[in-house]
């Protein structure tokens, strides 16, 4: 038996323990290389941390001030007084000694609010009085307010600040293509219903179907929350008994008994073809039929807002394609009761009482023409324009079935006749031409489109706003005496509608937007809208078949969400909202 030994060869003993060593060497070196590169970070990302902790104070500082708004919607009249860490405007890259701030819930960083005025207003801080803290802090153009806050913390390198700047704009007729208070007829339409004939109640006490329609009718169509009283709410529960005097002998010796009920006679629906291309608001409820289409494609976020909810069309089987965000029980925004403190606002020379026709030219002046004498003027330094009713006459209410006293079959001809006459001393403004400038056209009365309302770039913002219609002139003619007002036919000269277009900023603060003789004559072809309408009741244009009227193309202009038309009128009470804000860099100005 033999046995075998394995021997190394020649000169590598003890080799192996030397690369250990070696290998052990380097592993060691990198890891002091890591360690010392790790720890060369960590003041690095603990200034990271610090920043960011004082940009997130910042951001509370901007949440808490949209708070106290909501809280308190007139608080920013308050200025520096209506809360804690409010400050006048601050210069420099620091905070100076006295500034006020107020420390995150459970944090140790810490914010301050400063009151920014608006840009050339000519102020440098809040106004404390009230008669120019408006002035001092909303801008006039946006109507935003803005301020800066700062957050800072400190850490071990000392104090770190971070400076946003905030915009805040309250809710606004502006941000909506369309706006109602109510989703139904003016109750002034009650008339066509019963195409003019005269009507007796079986109770005496409700009147005729048109006066208790107007004080009856002027309803939300949802019923009172539960506790509320019964006020102005539940439209389809109240209804109209009596006669209609079918030969209009006065005597109702041929009539027909009836019943007329608020909501079967003054809903309107949303017809399957119609399309409102923007976001869109009711107080009350929307009546929307299959495959309506709300909001835009390219704009997911369009909010179509309602008060409640939406309810289908008669035997609809399907439901709308809302493009946007459907939100119901919507805030509810309240018109304002008139547009009297436009005339607050306009100048002398650009106030006019009664009748007055408006036509902007291409060059950028204005033809007006009132009490049968035309000037040419610059279009106002201020921007409004307000057209009051006259002293003497009287301006009686709009009649549905004869909105003019016409002459020739076609011209209309302010009167003092009754019943159908319009005074001339009502505060009208009757409104066309291209438009260059900014502008508000404001009227106690009506305001009425005669022809085409167009921007000449698009840049230019136009406000029409009535305290009673506006409305899109239509004549027409009524030549047979034998057949009911509803019955007529379009003129034959050059006085038809073929189409109509409207770029501006529509608001009827006790009435609609419509048109004139929607109900009867023929197609008049397409209206046109870019801008907004906002309205207490919602206008007709058209008949349900088309037949008569106008088809409805309506464009949202989204620029007057953040410029709008000069001084046009907002909600009141609307909430505040956060329209965004942005990081300022460097030393803090007074106005930046």
């Amino acid at each position: 038996m033999s046995s075998l030994h394995h021997t190394r060869p020649c000169g590598e003993s003890g080799f192996a323990l030397v690369v250990v060593i070696g290998v052990m060497a380097v592993v060691m070196l990198f890891s002091v290389g890591a360690f010392a590169a790790v720890n060369g970070d960590l003041p690095g990302s603990r200034g990271d941390v610090t920043r960011k902790q004082a940009f997130d104070a910042a951001e509370v500082g901007v949440a808490d001030y949209l708070a106290m708004l909501n809280a308190d919607s007139a608080a920013w009249t308050k200025c520096t007084g209506a809360g804690p860490a409010l400050n006048n405007p601050w210069t420099g890259r620091k905070a100076p000694a006295g500034t006020r701030w107020r420390k995150v819930p459970g944090e140790t960083s810490q914010y301050s609010i400063e009151l920014l005025p608006a840009r050339n207003s000519g102020f440098s801080a809040c106004s404390t009085d009230a008669a120019t803290v408006a002035k001092s802090m909303i801008d006039p153009i946006s109507h935003g307010l803005r301020i800066r806050v700062t957050g800072q913390v400190t850490g071990e390198k000392g104090t770190v600040q971070r400076s946003v700047i905030a915009t805040f704009k309250r809710a606004s007729f502006l941000d909506y293509l369309y706006f109602t208070d109510y989703e139904s007829s003016d109750p002034i339409w009650m008339v066509n219903t019963t195409r003019g004939h005269a009507t007796k109640p079986t109770n005496p006490a409700d009147g005729d179907v048109v006066t208790w329609a107007q004080n009856t009718c002027v309803r939300y169509y949802r019923p009172a929350a539960a506790g509320a009283g019964t006020a102005g709410y539940n439209r389809p529960g109240y209804s109209w008994n009596g006669r209609i005097d079918v030969n209009d002998d006065g005597a109702f010796s041929t009539s027909e008994q009836v019943t007329y009920n608020c909501d079967a006679q003054l809903k309107i629906q949303f017809a399957s073809n119609d399309k409102l291309l923007g976001p869109m608001h009711t107080n009350d409820e929307f009546l929307m039929c299959d495959n309506f289409t709300a909001g835009r494609s390219d704009h997911p976020d369009d909010r179509i807002e309602s008060g409640r909810a939406w309810r289908p069309c008669p035997g609809a089987s399907g439901k709308p394609n809302f493009v946007g965000t459907f939100v119901p029980n919507a805030p509810t925004l309240k018109l304002p009761p008139t547009d009297a403190t436009l005339a607050s606002v306009a100048l002398p020379a650009y106030t006019f009482s009664g009748q007055t026709r408006i036509v902007m030219n291409n060059t950028g002046t204005i033809d007006i023409t009132n009490n049968g004498v035309k000037k040419t003027l610059a279009p106002p330094p201020n921007g409004v324009i307000y057209v009051k009713n006259g002293t003497s006459g009287s301006c009686g209410p709009y009649q549905p079935l004869n909105p003019y006293q016409q002459g020739s079959g076609t011209t209309p001809t302010y009167s003092n006749s009754a019943p159908w006459g319009i005074s001339a001393a009502c505060g009208d403004a009757l409104v066309s031409g291209t438009y260059t400038k900014d502008l508000t056209i404001a009227a106690a009365n009506d305001v009425i489109v005669t022809a085409d309302v167009i921007s000449s770039d698009g840049e230019a913002h136009l406000g029409l706003i009535a305290d009673n219609f506006v409305r899109v002139q239509h004549l027409v003619s009524r030549t047979d005496s034998t057949k009911p007002p509803t019955s007529c036919t379009e003129p034959t000269d050059g006085s038809r509608i073929k189409n109509r277009r409207i770029d501006a900023a529509i608001l009827s603060l006790l009435h609609s937007f419509m048109v004139d003789n929607y109900y009867c004559g023929g197609s008049t072809g397409t209206l046109t809208v870019n801008g907004v309408i906002a309205q207490k009741f919602r206008g007709a244009v058209a008949t349900g078949t088309g037949s008569t009227g106008f088809l409805k193309d309506y464009h949202y202009e989204e620029s007057l969400a953040y410029k709008g038309p000069p001084h046009f009128l907002d909600p009141v009470q609307a909430a505040w909202k956060l329209r965004g804000y942005t990081e300022q860099q460097g030393q803090h100005t007074p106005n930046p």
